[in-house]
């Protein structure tokens, strides 16, 4: 078969939704882990500092994660650490929302303007660059073969079939 020089790009979409998915999995496993972390590291040091018992310390923790607020606190290592826990919340939640949201707002901007349905026909393709002498063997080629195939080339006119 002559197809062999040619660069087959049939699994670059998946590929590039696969990383994405993972690069925002991982994003989402280490907030996740951090606040949990949080929480508990927190409910231990509300119950240490202010002399709470767990329940408490917990409510109160997940009270100041989540920026709420909670009854006054009575001494001041338990305001410090409200300030900073409150801070590392609000940085988690500032660090998880950007990639959320481009992900929704990308998915509504394909929906509108038709890109869902163009990606669904051009799955599992053959792009070729050029329709010159080894571009024209390569179409014949995969036309043989039965292969779906898409030609880029410099001019806009029309391709025969």
């Amino acid at each position: 078969m002559r197809l062999q020089p040619f660069l087959v790009i049939n699994d670059l979409k998946k590929r590039l939704a696969q990383f994405n998915a993972k690069k925002l999995r991982d994003k989402f496993t280490i907030v996740i882990v951090g606040l949990v972390s949080l929480v508990v590291f927190s409910t231990v040091a509300f119950s240490f500092l202010e002399g709470l018992d767990l329940v408490d310390a917990f409510h109160l923790a997940v009270a100041t994660i989540t920026t709420i607020g909670y009854a006054p606190l009575e001494t001041a290592y338990g305001k410090v650490l409200s300030t900073i826990i409150v801070i590392i919340g609000i940085g988690f939640i500032f660090w998880i929302l950007p990639p959320l949201l481009e992900t929704r707002v990308k998915e509504s901007l394909e929906e509108e303007l038709g890109l869902v349905k163009a990606k669904k026909e051009f799955e599992n393709h053959v792009i070729i660059c050029g329709y010159g002498d080894v571009g024209s063997v390569a179409v014949e080629d995969l036309n043989a073969i039965g292969t779906n195939f898409v030609v880029i080339k410099r001019t806009q006119k029309k391709l025969e079939n």
